[in-house]
């Protein structure tokens, strides 16, 4: 953590299987992410980056995280791992998470399981405090799952509210410019300078 104002642009990051030795007491758990924010990072811009087959995470952010803007990225088949998600933002609730920006993205799951994105909050505070503003991305789900999007709290009371994108949308507050395309029509438009073509 603690890294300020650095930029990650135009990589590509494929096959992370990751590896059992970094999860203490749980051999058969395998962590990867594509890109990792660690607590204490803040003003980061990851841009028009491709992630392909991340076993967690194409993007895990978490808590104590401020000002980072992900844009223009594709996530594509990522979140093999039962208890993934293509886009991972945890927050405590109570401190220092603020001012995320996850705009212009396109995200392509690897299975009908997996949600495209998952807030982990550790406090009980309400639904519309996620402290992120998502817009102008473009989910895609050739599997007609619904459900994709979970918000997940581990304080009391917890538990995992599921969300269709309309409910997303509406309940949430989140992705009010965004599409969500079902169904094994054409992969995802070209995504040129934050705008969906």
């Amino acid at each position: 953590g603690g890294t300020f104002g650095t930029t990650i642009r135009n990589n590509t990051i494929a096959g992370v299987p990751g590896d059992a030795t970094g999860v203490p007491n749980q051999p058969t758990l395998k962590q990867g992410n594509g890109i990792y924010f660690d607590r204490g990072c803040r003003s980061m811009v990851m841009e028009g980056n491709t992630i392909v087959h991340a076993g967690d995470a194409a993007v895990f952010m978490q808590y104590e995280t401020r000002e980072i803007t992900v844009r223009g990225n594709t996530f594509y088949e990522c979140a093999a791992n039962y208890y993934a998600a293509t886009l991972w933002l945890v927050q405590n609730g109570t401190e220092g998470d603020a001012g995320h920006t996850i705009a212009g993205n396109i995200f392509v799951p690897l299975n009908n399981k997996a949600p495209l994105v998952r807030v982990q909050r550790g406090g009980a505070a309400a639904l519309s405090a996620c402290v992120v503003r998502m817009d102008s991305n473009y989910y895609y789900d050739p599997y007609r799952r619904g459900g994709r999007f979970h918000i997940v709290t581990t304080a009391e009371p917890a538990g995992t509210i599921v969300f269709s994108f309309a409910e997303w949308r509406r309940s949430v507050g989140q992705d009010p410019g965004s599409r969500m395309q079902e169904g094994k029509k054409a992969l995802p438009p070209t995504f040129i300078t934050g705008q969906l073509r």
